[in-house]
């Protein structure tokens, strides 16, 4: 027998209890091999009934595969976790020990983060890390599960969802190996919205600047427990050529430029400070473009902006994030056909190159995350079903027999 305790990534607090969808048994095992699917899962009564608490009380159940077929069938134990609040989880904020039952082979187990949720996997002690068991025909593998939040899982998240996946084709009831745990304190579930709006007005023009706001909005219980930080990028629209901008914010009555080179395509924003929740409304950036060098820019050019947002502790991997287009072109030409004058864009000399927090300002009313702006799409790109793309690259890797490795699947949270 083996056991061991790992840090898990992912999971949402908000209520008590832990709820378990029921199984069929004997009869789901001959159907499902019929079907070509030889294996069921089958998850006991989660104990204690009560929420999982944050430092403390855990929850306990036990997991059973199936085979109905005449053929012995692999299992893979692919793992991921999920979240119905604000902030994505880090590998150490939950705890997941997960040890084998009767004649199951020993068995041992790794757990990470998979962008911002959990994702981990149990496999054969004796075999290769992410290594698949094999299920005897017509037999059963069972395993103990235990399940806890860590004391700094985030104030913000509620209810964990714990969903196992087989990595390939062979399961008839997947949904069933689900499992759904409550926690206490309980918070009500939330999200963090962020979106460009209120610009630009007009092209980006040497000597011609536009602006526009980024807006953030929490919603739920809790507060986020790290402070939010931002990156802008400027991305390439598939003509292979981008003008070189400069990127300023707004603080108090003048424009600071961030820093970034001649050629920089990414610029930090002001940082959002710990403690951000929804009693703090809207907060906004207020973003100045301006041009550097068009780098052959003929023409009124399409820029595609790209604002991603992150903790800075815990999971800092990006996990809400908005785009948006501004316009770039030359400058207009008068009659003689010689550029026109431009009043003079460069920001105070005596501002500090690095923005301080106070560029992000509370703002009672701003424009809706769906807002369009005239020159430009403006999307606020939310959140998806993030487990559903995750577990199919995860399948994938188990799938070739390799070792697990961690991968990047870009999520949002953001709800639109």
């Amino acid at each position: 027998m083996s056991a061991r305790l790992i840090s898990l990534a992912t999971v949402v607090a908000t209520a008590v209890g832990a709820t378990v969808l029921p199984l069929a048994g004997t009869a789901l095992a001959a159907d499902s091999a019929a079907a070509g699917k030889p294996l069921s899962y089958e998850v006991g009564a989660v104990t204690p009934a009560g929420p999982l608490t944050r430092g403390g009380a855990s929850g306990t159940y036990t997991f059973t595969v199936k085979n109905g077929s005449d053929q012995a069938a692999d299992f893979t134990g692919t793992v991921f976790g999920d979240s119905e609040g604000a902030s994505p989880i880090a590998g150490s904020q939950v705890r997941f020990d997960v040890e084998e039952l009767g004649a199951t082979p020993a068995t041992d187990a790794f757990a990470g983060q998979q962008d911002e949720s959990f994702m981990g996997a149990f496999y054969p002690a004796a075999g290769k890390k992410g290594g698949a068991f094999s299920v005897p025909a017509h037999g059963a593998l069972t395993w103990k599960v235990t399940v806890g939040l860590a004391a700094d899982f985030p104030s913000n998240d509620g209810n964990l969802k714990l969903v196992v996946d087989a990595g390939n084709d062979v399961v008839a009831n997947p949904r069933a190996g689900d499992v759904n745990f409550k926690a206490s304190p309980a918070i009500e579930p939330g999200a963090l919205d962020v979106w460009f709006g209120d610009g630009p007005e007009g092209v980006v023009r040497p000597g011609t600047p536009q602006d526009l706001g980024l807006y953030y909005e929490a919603s739920g219980g809790g507060e986020f427990d790290s402070a939010l930080a931002t990156t802008l990028r400027v991305q390439e629209d598939g003509s292979g050529r981008l003008p070189h901008l400069a990127v300023d914010v707004r603080q108090g009555d003048r424009w600071v430029a961030l820093p970034g080179g001649d050629d920089a395509t990414e610029w930090e924003l002001p940082r959002i400070d710990k403690g951000f929740d929804k009693a703090d409304q809207v907060r906004s950036t207020r973003i100045r473009v301006r041009v550097l060098d068009l780098n052959g820019v003929q023409k009124d050019t399409k820029v595609l902006l790209r604002a991603d947002v992150r903790l800075t502790a815990g999971n800092t991997y990006p996990f809400v994030g908005s785009e948006g287009t501004v316009v770039v072109g030359p400058a207009k030409t008068s009659g003689g056909g010689q550029p026109s004058a431009s009043p003079s864009t460069t920001p105070s000399s005596g501002a500090s190159a690095t923005p301080s927090a106070s560029a992000s300002a509370t703002v009672s009313a701003t424009p809706s995350a769906s807002a369009t702006a005239a020159d430009g799409s403006l999307a606020n790109t939310g959140a998806g079903n993030g487990l559903s793309g995750a577990m199919a690259a995860a399948a994938a890797l188990l799938a070739g027999g390799a070792a697990l490795a961690w991968f990047g699947i870009r999520r949002r949270r953001s709800h639109s």
